[in-house]
């Protein structure tokens, strides 16, 4: 197996789980995905071997989908073997998506301290990150916690993720343009963020 980098979404088929995490390895005949941690609670055990699954992986600026099959769970590292032929679907990852959505932003500091909470609106987003307009500069921080709510989504939860600015340019209008990119994103979000933009 060659070594990739991207993420991945696992449906088991009897509907009891959906598995997300980091791919490790991947050749036509199957993959390495290493999950990301869940509660407890959110887990009902490891999947069983021989178990029927559908997977989404998205790596580079492609998306591929079949059906598999899970060979073996092993220390957060799940084996799978395709039961299909991987299948390209249109992906706009590397895009940015232009929409308007609220966006709400706090400076993290080295020595533990947040900022106080400050809203804004995007005005695009994409897998990496997203660009907002602000009535100010954003205060220089080396790193920022950022929460929006995707509308449609079925999760009906915030988006949340650390970020760090991109940059910031000052608009003839006195808005301020600031672009975050994400830091530290799980791959439950990038699929959230990806199945909006498309």
């Amino acid at each position: 197996m060659a070594s990739n980098s991207g993420f991945a979404e696992i449906g088991i088929e009897d509907g009891s789980q959906r598995l997300y995490g980091a791919l490790v390895q991947m050749s036509q005949e199957g993959a390495l995905i290493r999950l990301e941690r869940a509660p407890s609670s959110a887990r009902a055990g490891p999947v069983p071997s021989g178990s029927s699954a559908s997977l989404t992986i998205v790596t580079g600026s492609a998306m591929f989908t079949a059906t598999a099959r899970i060979v073996s769970e092993s220390a957060g590292d799940i084996a799978i073997v395709f039961n299909s032929s991987l299948h390209k679907e249109q992906l706009r990852s590397e895009e940015r998506y232009a929409c308007e959505l609220s966006v709400m932003y706090r400076a993290r500091h080295t020595d533990s301290r947040a900022g106080a909470w400050r809203t804004g609106s995007t005005y695009e987003v994409s897998v990496g990150g997203f660009c907002m307009k602000a009535d100010r500069c954003v205060e220089e921080s080396k790193l920022f916690e950022v929460c929006f709510v995707l509308p449609n989504d079925e999760e009906q939860a915030p988006v949340r993720s650390e970020a760090r600015i991109a940059y910031q340019r000052a608009w003839a209008d006195g808005k301020v343009a600031v672009g975050f990119d994400f830091t530290s994103i799980s791959a439950r979000d990038k699929m959230r963020i990806l199945r909006f933009m498309n």
